[in-house]
């Protein structure tokens, strides 16, 4: 048996982790009707590539800058966002990518981490709507003159947690926004947090006019909630915060399973068709000269030269992975 070093086993032991998780949501959904087409799926197609997703990883060994470093070059994904494993992947490659362009930038940017939320969603359709609502407040926001003015770029991403004790999903945006160095020092760029939530609130406010949405649940006589942080020249957690899962079957409660199902559920459905990243300004150019304009999560790269290729497999009886 091949003994992996300490670098790559801490690497396997992230995709074993999801690797379980994926049992977990399997044994959930299996054999529900909405999970298996509403009863089409009737050879259980998605629940086979739910429960063999990641079974096989391959990577490129090589060396970058004097250090060993390993890339994931194929696997067999089965790419549902109810899956744990490709939730994991897809954050882990949407984290390099912008890395790289926030590295890219940054000699001539500084960056925020905005986030914007509204009111929780109490039903699967409220949920729908709100996520509406977000996209359609969000593009108000971008027409305000202040925000075109500071705003030289930004990756919005959504993301969707679920409240056991109150029994609600709280969808919201993450946003890494790039601005004028100046900025911070700039009276007639720099944006308060006040300001933030008063833009944001009225942004709010005309989408869900212009929406005509029936019921209103975001409709609040308050300011709506917002957060905003500086990014320090080197620290990029801000940066993972953003990238990190767009949904979150990672929290599921191990003692509530009918809460965990109705939550799978409903993200499997409701956010079928949607977009949860987009890109404006410099962070857009800078990723479509990077990598072109797919956003697709590829893992047929091609490796580099003089890197060697390793693949293993996942063994379902000792619950681990071994070089095949």
């Amino acid at each position: 048996m091949a003994t992996f070093s300490t670098e790559f086993s801490s690497i396997l032991d992230k995709y074993k982790f999801h690797k379980l998780q994926t049992y977990a949501v399997s044994e959930l959904l299996g054999t529900d009707y909405v999970f298996n087409d509403l009863g089409a799926d009737t050879d259980g197609k998605r629940f086979r590539a739910l429960v063999e997703c990641g079974t096989q990883l391959h990577f490129s060994k090589c060396n970058e800058f004097g250090k060993v470093v390993y890339h994931l070059t194929g696997a067999n994904f089965c790419r549902q966002r109810v899956c744990p494993m490709c939730q994991f992947r897809k954050s882990e490659k949407t984290f390099a990518q912008f890395l790289q362009v926030v590295r890219a930038l940054e000699a001539d940017f500084r960056f925020l981490h905005l986030v914007l939320t509204i009111p929780n969603a109490r039903t699967d359709e409220e949920l729908s709507q709100g996520v509406k609502i977000l996209y359609k407040g969000f593009s108000r926001l971008l027409g305000y003159k202040s925000i075109k003015r500071a705003f030289k770029g930004v990756l919005r991403c959504l993301e969707v947690s679920y409240n056991y004790e109150t029994d609600t999903f709280h969808p919201h945006l993450h946003c890494l926004v790039a601005v004028n160095r100046s900025y911070f020092n700039d009276s007639k760029s720099y944006i308060s947090l006040d300001k933030y939530r008063e833009m944001w609130t009225k942004s709010v406010k005309s989408a869900l006019k212009s929406l005509q949405l029936e019921g209103g649940f975001a409709d609040s006589p308050h300011l709506l909630q917002a957060s905003v942080r500086a990014m320090k020249p080197g620290d990029y957690s801000g940066v993972a915060e953003v990238c990190k899962y767009c949904t979150k079957p990672l929290q599921l409660d191990p003692e509530r399973s009918e809460q965990n199902r109705r939550f799978l559920l409903v993200l499997m459905t409701v956010m079928k068709g949607t977009r949860f990243l987009q890109k404006y300004g410099v962070i857009k150019y800078t990723f479509a000269a990077l990598f072109g304009e797919s956003e697709e999560d590829e893992t047929a790269a091609e490796q580099p030269e003089a890197a060697r290729s390793v693949f293993v497999e996942w063994d379902s009886l000792s619950q681990t992975y071994r070089e095949g």
